[in-house]
């Protein structure tokens, strides 16, 4: 009798393997997973040699994100600590299966500074994006990446600049906040000379035109 039982449970097993097989999920792309916690995610099924959305009706279960009919929405920081996966089970016709659902998820930090200098009569605004497994890289916010600097102090993702600057530097580092494991450091230096145009009441003087010169349009 017990092997009987076995037997059936490997029997079993084995066709929700062969059935997996045949399916896959994958999720909207256009609601840029990457930056936000939530997307809508479709049955495939395999035909031939390539997988189209599957026509047919069936149900979705997890318990690693809030699933509502075709739309779910998880916590960013449990994917990325799973590496973008979801897993799923799958009702499709009576028969009931497991399935894992591959998101984007951060692989790396830049920066992307709008200044190779800081003007030390402005705060500097330091610039972090994302790269993401999908290959796609996003700015990101205060809410996903931590600054901090070797001076002065940071508010968000702004440098405060300093009443007092004995220093000529400052380093700046971005950590992931959902994985502290990424992480990336760039030094930006303080500007030395002055520029005449960030005096107050600065205004650029105008060429004077050309005696007889024509403009040709």
């Amino acid at each position: 009798m017990k092997s009987l039982y076995l037997s059936l449970i490997l029997v079993f097993t084995a066709f929700c393997a062969v059935s997996a097989q045949e399916y896959r999920l994958s999720y909207d792309a256009s609601s840029i997973p990457e930056l936000y916690g939530e997307t809508t995610v479709t049955l495939e099924s395999r035909v031939g040699n390539q997988y189209l959305p599957y026509k047919g009706n069936y149900r979705l279960y997890s318990n690693e994100a809030h699933v509502s009919g075709r739309h779910i929405t998880y916590d960013a920081t449990a994917v990325q600590g799973k590496k973008g996966r979801v897993n799923f089970e799958v009702t499709v016709n009576g028969d009931r299966f497991a399935l894992v659902l591959q998101l984007p998820y951060l692989t790396d930090l830049r920066f992307n500074l709008y200044a190779d200098s800081i003007k030390p009569v402005l705060n500097f605004y330091v610039n972090v994006e994302g790269i993401f497994s999908s290959g796609k890289i996003f700015p990101l916010t205060e809410e996903q990446v931590r600054i901090t600097a070797s001076e002065g102090r940071m508010n968000g993702m702004e440098w405060v600049v300093p009443k007092e600057r004995a220093f000529d530097r400052v380093i700046f580092t971005a950590t992931s906040t959902a994985d502290p494991s990424i992480a990336r450091s760039v030094t930006v230096y303080l500007k030395k000379y002055k520029d005449p145009r960030d005096a107050e009441g600065y205004q650029e003087l105008k060429r004077p035109s050309e005696p007889g010169r024509r403009h040709i349009y």
